[in-house]
């Protein structure tokens, strides 16, 4: 399957990422002390959080026979993983405000009505791009596990053949950020909602 519609297959993508964390922990690895600035890499998704929540959705409604089922077309939705950075700094113990760039892929498929079942499916893309000033509250900082909340607020672009090329505010919240690890290689995992991503994951340096 390709998670980039412009034919780059998603495996080679994942590959170039892991190349680059591998890189990552060779330069963190000989920082000899911990500072304030973190950065990190992810992967998230789905493209565009919740913001089509119900498109996703629509494959389900439309697998009815009632008459607006047989002759209306229905969409599928198929997001790729969202690539992330970001860069913290820490501004007090408990305070870190940063700025995440995200890049976010989704392939729409238009389904022909069940009545007309000779036509085509339709394919088209839609390319997200987020970035969002944020700020990492610290409930628990630890050496080895910190447990975070996380609040952002910024601007998306969204290009494609589905939505065309559009503008909106964009917005992420996550109630629940976790790291975990040493002091300056680490792991982190994030759960929340918003106009991004639901869930991401991934490994940082700090230094």
């Amino acid at each position: 399957m390709y998670g980039i519609v412009t034919g780059v297959p998603l495996n080679a993508m994942v590959k170039k990422l892991l190349f680059c964390i591998i890189l990552m922990v060779f330069f963190g690895g000989v920082l000899h002390a911990q500072g304030p600035h973190e950065l990190r890499i992810g992967i998230s998704g789905p493209a565009a959080g919740t913001r089509h929540v119900f498109d996703f959705a629509s494959r389900f409604f439309y697998a009815g026979t009632d008459l607006y089922c047989l002759y209306e077309e229905s969409l599928q939705l198929d997001s790729a993983p969202v690539f992330s950075v970001d860069y913290s700094y820490t501004l007090k113990g408990w305070l870190r405000p940063g700025l995440e760039f995200s890049l976010g892929f989704m392939r729409v498929n238009s389904i022909p009505p069940r009545a007309f079942p000779d036509r085509e499916i339709q394919s088209c893309s839609q390319q997200y791009y987020s970035l969002l000033p944020f700020v990492n509250l610290m409930a628990l900082d630890e050496p080895h596990f910190k447990i975070y909340g996380k609040i952002g607020v910024g601007g998306q672009l969204t290009t494609g053949e589905w939505k065309g090329k559009s503008f909106y505010p964009a917005w992420q919240i996550a109630p629940l950020g976790l790291q975990w690890g040493g002091e300056r290689i680490f792991g982190f995992f994030e759960l929340g909602f918003g106009d991004v991503y639901i869930a991401r994951g991934g490994v940082g340096f700090r230094w």
